[in-house]
């Protein structure tokens, strides 16, 4: 199985005292190798590395984690299931955050679980395998 990060717990992992207990046995047990990120999430973490009100040693540490990572780029398949996600939403009256149905399409396009601590949101998503490694 292979997971996709969502930014969240990537911020989670560096902001919360608690968070890297709880991550990082995940990282070892499941392996780096089978995590990834979507280039969508890398977006949110880069805009999020350059506010201002962002401890510098905080945005260090998240570049450096960042790093570890095969980060994925956004392509046409994943766009495609993005716009069906987007339209299903919709039509239900659920719509979630752009990134979040962008990354949501990334990862149900290459049959991936999102690890998210925003599991509320994911979980609209039809078909889209969802963990929260923080609980």
């Amino acid at each position: 199985m292979i997971y996709m990060l969502d930014s969240n717990i990537l911020r989670h992992y560096v902001q919360d005292m608690d968070a890297p207990g709880k991550i990082m046995p995940r990282f070892e047990r499941i392996g780096i190798k089978n995590i990834v990120v979507s280039s969508i999430a890398a977006h949110e973490l880069m805009v999020f590395l350059l506010n201002l009100k962002v401890a510098q040693k905080a945005r260090q540490e998240l570049a450096a984690l960042l790093s570890w990572f095969h980060v994925l780029p956004f392509d046409e398949r994943a766009a495609f299931e993005a716009a069906n996600i987007e339209h299903e939403l919709r039509a239900r009256g659920q719509v979630i955050g752009k990134s979040d149905t962008l990354i949501a399409g990334h990862a149900c396009g290459l049959g991936f679980t999102v690890v998210t601590n925003n599991t509320r949101e994911f979980n609209r998503v039809k078909g889209l395998a969802v963990d929260n490694w923080l609980v």
